[in-house]
């Protein structure tokens, strides 16, 4: 007995060159959308690091009242490409420099690459909160976090009540909006 194999001819598929069309496609998409992604997490890393700088302070207020003693932020600025950094330590002989084996380090943030910690009013470059969570006059003052372009920044604005406001700015530092 002969079979005779029946040979369907309605099957259902992608043609070869429906395949390359559509890979095409999906080959521009994530073409564009590596681009759109690329340019948006520089921005995302500027927030973050803002963001972590405000969340030091509030640390630094928060420690000073619970040890009772002077807690300092020391911020070294940004050159270049060099990010720049910042310290918060428990100052345990008054004199506001951190000392090793004397000190207390609470945190040492060094910024990611491609944002510069700038402009820094505080006197030499540090700030302190006083067991009382406030901060003197003298003690108050700003400082910037920006992208090494100078395209976007945040502002960082230190009151004697010891408390700390962010703000924005997109066109280099010529106009401010509060965060």
């Amino acid at each position: 007995m002969i079979r005779i194999l029946k040979i369907y001819t309605g099957l259902n598929g992608f043609t070869l060159v429906e395949l390359m069309v559509a890979i095409a496609i999906m080959g521009i998409m994530a073409a564009v959308g590596i681009q759109m992604a690329a340019s948006t997490v520089p921005r995302y890393n500027l927030r973050a690091e803002a963001r972590e700088l405000v969340i030091n302070f509030k640390m630094a207020k928060f420690e000073a009242m619970k040890r009772n003693r002077d807690v300092v932020l020391a911020f070294t600025p940004g050159v270049g490409t060099e990010g720049g950094s910042y310290q918060v330590f428990a100052d345990a002989n008054g004199n506001h420099t951190y000392q090793d084996g004397i000190d207390t380090n609470l945190a040492f943030h060094p910024l990611r690459a491609n944002i510069l910690l700038t402009n820094i009013t505080f006197t030499a470059n540090r700030t302190w909160y006083e067991p009382s969570g406030m901060v003197t006059l003298a003690k108050t003052g700003r400082c910037e976090i920006q992208m090494s372009d100078g395209s976007n920044r945040y502002g960082l604005v230190l009151s004697t009540t010891g408390v700390v406001r962010l703000e924005a700015s997109r066109d280099g530092g010529a106009t401010w909006t509060v965060k």
